[in-house]
């Protein structure tokens, strides 16, 4: 199918496991954002909106004059917080991948 491609097929675990840790950090950083109502972590069990106790994240206004004018603040925020640490988290999971035997079979 994909002749000469090196990468074998991911296997459904670690599929899922990419997909999980997406899916729950999404609403992590939602909760870490400056504004909206809040994640409803618990819908449908409940109506309630959570935010964490600590929001560094600048939410995003909504409409692009709106946006145009707090992109570069929003965008800071965004770098910072999301983008750097999760640059980090994947370097780190680089060097430990690279540096690991390579097996023969």
């Amino acid at each position: 199918m994909w002749r000469g491609l090196s990468s074998p097929r991911p296997s459904f675990p670690k599929t899922f496991t990419f997909l999980f840790l997406a899916i729950a950090s999404h609403g992590l950083l939602d909760a870490m954002t400056n504004g909206g109502k809040g994640v409803g972590f618990f819908i449908p069990f409940t109506t309630r909106r959570y935010f964490l106790p600590w929001r560094p994240i600048r939410v995003s206004p909504i409409g692009a004059t709106n946006f145009a004018a707090k992109a570069g603040v929003v965008l800071r925020s965004e770098l910072l917080w999301v983008w750097l640490p999760f640059a980090a988290v994947a370097a780190v999971g680089y060097v430990l991948r690279a540096r690991r035997p390579v097996s023969t079979q």
